[in-house]
């Protein structure tokens, strides 16, 4: 399989969700090629899940004050401060035959680049967390919930928090990998309370402090070339799909969708389709 590259600038939360969701419709396409993107949001910003109610996801006044967009992904999860990150996806024809077979071989991509960089982490946990997971409280974001299949370190603490969109025909997984966590900014943004823990930790907490971004690029791309079997070529999008991403952003600009999920998707769902 083909590894195409792209390393974008800053962009804000409804450009960076329209060029991902662009590149799971370029993932569903016969002979389509494997995309790693690696980018960041040009200031901080929420996501939260395709499922996951507003009310359950944000402070609103909070957002607002502080000027932190908040936008919804098309894949599942919880919500997600996009602060002080990498922010990777990568979209691909289906590389095995279940969600969890999938996110075990991205994440394990991820894992290797962190090894190779010499980033410590926890050994692969493969079930859930006892007391985690969805029984966790709807409240709680993303990186205050551990539930397993994921990568962390310090005995725990979540280092890296993705989330999926998986169809028969292709997928695509994205997340953070942390640099470093604001635990204030998380709990004025988020619905956090007092008593919440946030087992989060990252890469400059742990001892990473001479690592650049350039470094991790370097180690992600070497690592998922591994993964498809073909070296990673840097190629910007074509102009189908720089057109597609134009026209999504409509919609992730939109209350209608962000709010209510009300606005008509591109035609990406079939019936083997799944959120993680």
């Amino acid at each position: 399989m083909r590894l195409r590259l792209l390393v974008d600038p800053p962009a804000d939360g409804a450009v960076n969700m329209a060029v991902d969701e662009t590149l799971l419709d370029s993932a569903t396409k016969p002979d389509a090629a494997a995309t790693l993107r690696l980018y960041r949001f040009r200031s901080p910003t929420v996501t939260f899940g395709y499922a996951q109610p507003v009310s359950d996801a944000i402070n609103p006044v909070a957002c607002e004050r502080l000027g932190v967009e908040c936008v919804r992904r098309i894949t599942g999860g919880r919500a997600l401060v996009h602060q002080h990150e990498l922010t990777y996806s990568f979209a691909a024809p289906a590389l095995a035959s279940s969600v969890k077979s999938t996110y075990r071989r991205v994440t394990g991509a991820i894992r290797s680049a962190l090894e190779r960089l010499d980033v410590p982490v926890d050994p692969r946990v493969d079930s859930p967390r006892t007391g985690q997971g969805a029984a966790a409280p709807a409240h709680l974001p993303c990186l205050a919930v551990a539930t397993g299949h994921e990568i962390t370190s310090r005995g725990g603490d979540k280092l890296v928090a993705s989330a999926m969109r998986f169809l028969r025909r292709g997928f695509l997984q994205h997340g953070s990998i942390l640099w470093s966590i604001d635990r204030s900014f998380w709990r004025q943004v988020t619905l956090l309370g007092p008593e919440d823990a946030v087992p989060a930790v990252g890469i400059r907490d742990l001892g990473g402090t001479q690592l650049t971004e350039n470094d991790l690029i370097d180690a992600l791309s070497t690592a998922f070339s591994a993964l498809v079997g073909s070296s990673a070529v840097e190629t910007p999008l074509t102009s189908e799909e720089s057109a597609l991403a134009s026209t999504l952003e409509e919609k992730y600009r939109s209350r209608a969708w962000t709010e209510e999920r009300r606005v008509l998707e591109s035609p990406l769902v079939d019936n083997s389709e799944a959120f993680w």
